[in-house]
């Protein structure tokens, strides 16, 4: 539902986490190598150090991977972390807190600035999400948005970076019908804009993360609503701000 991908690295490794088992049940983060076909856990996830995961691994342009877990550290709200896949080395960095943004479910994506953006389920003022970013040459994270219910709460998955430079995400829940956004977000002047109301007819409580179809056109999903309650697949022009459902999903 949040759209967790393996990360490749080089020679055939790749990356990736698990929301539950290792020695403690609170996930690992685990190597896969496509040439021997061997999996390796790599570290698991005991609390102290992080727990439950919701989201991946990113590589930023450093080289190493960042990622969050939605549970453990210091106020069992997450954590931001760094992993060294050459030394297998893993580094707190952040413990989050409620004001700031915490549990997030997603995965970062990093900006034109080489900083982090991502999105918490948690969090914020008023305690249903916030967009944070994170400088990793600073190790500092910041609230750059709070999500509040008029105009959408709980960002369950990722931003989507568009060819005219906005970011894209969606809401499980808030705005005009209670049913959930799809938001635009620009960096540049920290502006959040909601763009779409989801309602019964078009679909309801979107997890997950919208994708770049290419000539300005979005796809998603939602969860529930549409003719079957049983959610749709919609497309989003956001040149011409127009949503269309295209499957009634059952």
């Amino acid at each position: 539902a949040h759209d967790v991908k393996l990360v490749e690295v080089s020679n055939g490794r790749f990356f990736g986490m698990t929301k539950y088992g290792g020695q403690d049940s609170r996930g690992v983060l685990f190597e896969y190598n496509l040439s021997s076909n061997t999996y390796i856990t790599r570290l698991s996830f005991t609390g102290s150090n992080g727990a439950e995961p919701g989201g991946g691994l990113f590589k930023a342009s450093n080289g190493k991977l960042y990622g969050m877990t939605e549970r453990g550290g210091a106020t069992d709200q997450g954590i931001i972390f760094e992993y060294d896949y050459n030394s297998n080395r893993f580094t707190k960095k952040i413990d989050l807190v409620t004001a700031n943004g915490s549990r997030p479910l997603g995965t970062f994506i990093e900006a034109t600035n080489g900083k982090l953006l991502a999105l918490t389920w948690g969090g914020g003022s008023g305690g249903a999400g916030a967009l944070i970013e994170y400088d990793y040459n600073s190790n500092v994270y910041t609230k750059k948005i709070d999500f509040i219910q008029a105009s959408g709460i709980r960002p369950s998955g990722n931003l989507l970076k568009a060819s005219n430079g906005k970011y894209y995400g969606l809401t499980a829940a808030g705005g005009t019908s209670f049913r959930g956004v799809l938001f635009e977000y620009d960096y540049a002047t920290n502006t959040y804009t909601k763009k779409l109301d989801f309602t019964e007819a078009n679909g309801t409580t979107a997890y997950g993360s919208l994708v770049d179809g290419g000539s300005g056109i979005l796809y998603g999903m939602s969860s529930r609503g549409g003719t079957n309650d049983a959610g749709v697949i919609f497309s989003f022009n956001y040149s011409t701000n127009t949503f269309t459902k295209k499957i009634d999903l059952k």
